[in-house]
């Protein structure tokens, strides 16, 4: 999709391979230890990350996100919005791998 190709070009732009992992689909445990030992989570978009973005709140992590036009990818700017965090809310591309 457009998106995800948009999202793969910026992350191979501004992160060095180096400090990045994409983590394949993994079981319930791993999950949970992957997000644990992450400095910071990012929120792919289009969708808004929803049980992601509860899980990484939760455990106390950060995790950077881009807020999107549809319900779908508000999720976690909608949460941060209400606990009244907004420093991790990108609002364009550039916003979004720059706070990461």
């Amino acid at each position: 999709s457009v998106y995800s190709d948009t999202y793969i070009q910026l992350i191979d732009e501004y992160i060095p391979e180096r400090q990045r992992r994409f983590i394949p689909w993994n079981q319930f445990y791993d999950y949970f230890n992957i997000i644990y030992i992450s400095d910071i989570v990012l929120i792919p978009f289009p969708f808004g990350g929803y049980c992601t973005a509860l899980d990484v709140l939760l455990m106390g992590k950060p995790a950077v996100t881009l807020e999107g036009k549809k319900l779908m990818g508000r999720m976690c700017a909608g949460f941060y919005k209400f606990i009244g965090i907004t420093d991790l809310i990108a609002q364009n591309d550039y916003e979004y791998i720059n706070y990461s």
